[in-house]
């Protein structure tokens, strides 16, 4: 996915391959992936959050560009990736749609 920074510059702030498994002991989901600049660079302390109707959980991409999250089983998750400069990205996930 390409988005804009505030320069206007053509950059992609995520490259997510995000994974969904389920915990059967806790009913939670992982989610976790890596965002990258468009020439693959990765973007490290970009804020990734993810919500839903009864819960909200964020964290930061590490050196490498890497996260991960916890989410409930059910219900649908939105995924909010910022980072200062870029534009900033929504996505609704779902165990359908992988990205």
């Amino acid at each position: 996915m390409r988005i804009a920074s505030i320069s206007m510059k053509q950059l992609i702030i995520c490259t997510i391959t995000a994974l969904l498994f389920c915990s059967p002991i806790k009913a939670q989901t992982r989610i976790e992936g890596f965002v990258e600049d468009d020439s693959r660079k990765p973007v490290p302390h970009a804020n990734v959050s993810i919500y839903g109707k009864d819960y909200s959980s964020s964290t930061y991409t590490d050196s490498i560009g890497h996260f991960r999250l916890m989410a409930p089983k059910q219900g649908k998750i939105k995924l909010k990736i910022y980072h200062m400069g870029f534009e900033t990205l929504n996505r609704e996930l779902t165990k359908q749609n992988y990205i």
